[in-house]
């Protein structure tokens, strides 16, 4: 709690102008607040003292959040992008705090909803943290003062394929709760897409790759990704959907059985989506291409 309240303090001082000038601005001191930017997590808990701690917790957090977003517009940081690494993943992992289904605008400016507000809507805790950290997301990628913006945004496909993936389920099948929050994910992605297409779209292709090798042999895990991948790279540019569709398809060749099994299924989806816009003649090379691909998994 001492920590959220320095933090909140400190980025507070960063926002008066001059501040800069008089050298208030440390990295480290920076990074130090970053870090203390964390709740106890109740996604995968049921201890009553965990969600005791959470919700005595979560309004210091949320307040040390709102005096941390406006600095986001137009911080420089510092050239090791450890302290971008740091605050992406950080904003990730407060993104993952709702669980519901309650679906998120990412359109909303939760800054300039007062508490009132907020209590008469009925907003959680675990609601506002998510927005907010959304929100934060946002303003890394749309500012126009940053000059890592490619490799914040690298980042943060990073942290969010980690949703994507699932990969705080330790058993099958997988929570529903957890399949909300990937969700969420999947849902900023596209948006972040659609604003910012011209920066994201090459990025999200490259991170979708490595998405699809890192998922893990599960059937219900390869469902989740896969209609993850599927909806994400509708988004993309037709140069980088054409390019990435190729990759799926040289991915069919793979030596890990896994990945070829992944690649399959998000292929499946693409095709059933296209099936009624085909041609004749194309729905006769698209049967034949399935007749081939079933004989390359027949035993031998």
């Amino acid at each position: 709690m001492l920590g959220l309240l320095g933090a909140k303090l400190y980025f507070s001082c960063l926002r008066v102008p001059g501040s800069i000038a008089y050298a208030v601005s440390h990295p480290t001191l920076f990074r130090l607040c970053i870090d203390c930017l964390q709740v106890p997590d109740i996604c995968d808990s049921r201890n009553v003292s965990e969600r005791n701690n959470f919700e005595k917790l979560a309004p210091f957090a949320i307040s040390t959040l709102e005096s941390l977003l406006p600095l986001l517009n137009f911080y420089e940081f510092d050239s090791d992008a450890s302290t971008i690494n740091l605050l992406t993943s950080k904003l990730c992992e407060l993104a993952g705090t709702e669980f519901s289904n309650a679906t998120v605008d990412f359109n909303q400016n939760f800054l300039n909803i007062p508490e009132r507000e907020r209590r008469r809507q009925r907003y959680s805790h675990s609601y506002v943290l998510t927005s907010l950290a959304y929100q934060g997301l946002s303003f890394l990628i749309n500012s126009d003062e940053h000059d890592e913006k490619k490799c914040i945004c690298r980042y943060i496909l990073h942290f969010l394929s980690r949703h994507i993936l699932c990969c705080k389920v330790k058993n099958v099948p997988i929570p529903a709760k957890f399949l909300n929050i990937k969700n969420k994910a999947v849902s900023f992605i596209c948006y972040s897409l659609q604003n910012n297409k011209n920066l994201l779209s090459e990025l999200t292709s490259t991170a979708l790759k490595r998405l699809c090798l890192k998922v893990e042999d599960k059937s219900d895990f390869r469902v989740a990704a896969s209609h993850a991948v599927f909806t994400i790279m509708f988004s993309l540019y037709a140069n980088d959907l054409a390019e990435f569709i190729n990759w799926l398809l040289q991915l069919i060749d793979s030596t890990e059985t896994s990945s070829r099994i992944f690649a399959l299924e998000v292929l499946g989806f693409y095709w059933v989506t296209t099936y009624h816009k085909l041609t004749k003649q194309d729905y006769e090379k698209t049967k034949l291409y399935i007749f081939l691909l079933y004989l390359l998994f027949l035993p031998f």
